[in-house]
């Protein structure tokens, strides 16, 4: 015999308990910046493709969000060379700085035979304010090694504004 409404009441289900987190409408959770900006630390050549930020709900203030940046990384040359992307440094206006974390990142770095490209994302797990204070980034690129891991050049720290594209 079916059933289809009766006076007692619904059973709660799990989700009833949760707590709800109250979110501005006009907050984003996440949202990703096209940059296509070439870095240049010859032999290697690091594409920019995109920049993504996440903003957790109801996280911790020590891990608010995470930053993650889409990489093609080449060796332009003719000797293999070893490169460590895992080895950068995000900066946010706030002057806070913040490693990535090897161990949700891309498996990019170490050996770059020539003519090698390799692509994936470093991820950054950021503090803080993440709507107030991401406009604008620096990052701090690691200098590529030669075979006996003596560094090719001085590391290259850059700027990056963060603009809406329309």
């Amino acid at each position: 015999m079916l059933t289809g409404c009766n006076k007692s009441p619904a059973p709660s289900s799990p989700d009833s308990d949760m707590a709800v987190a109250k979110v501005d409408p006009g907050t984003p959770l996440s949202k990703v910046y096209n940059i296509d900006r070439i870095v240049e630390l010859e032999p290697i050549k690091i594409r920019i493709v995109n920049i993504g930020i996440v903003n957790f709900l109801n996280a911790p203030q020590d891990r608010s969000g995470q930053v993650a940046l889409g990489l093609e990384i080449a060796n332009t040359g003719d000797q293999t060379v070893y490169y460590y992307p895992e080895e950068m440094v995000l900066t946010t206006p706030s002057g806070q700085n913040f490693p990535p974390d090897v161990t949700i990142s891309s498996d990019v770095g170490g050996s770059y035979p020539p003519r090698t490209i390799k692509k994936g994302f470093i991820l950054f797990p950021v503090a803080g304010n993440m709507q107030e204070e991401i406009s604008r980034l620096t990052i701090k690129f690691p200098a590529p090694e030669d075979s006996h891991h003596n560094p090719l050049r001085e590391e290259l720290t850059i700027d990056i504004e963060l603009k809406e594209q329309k």
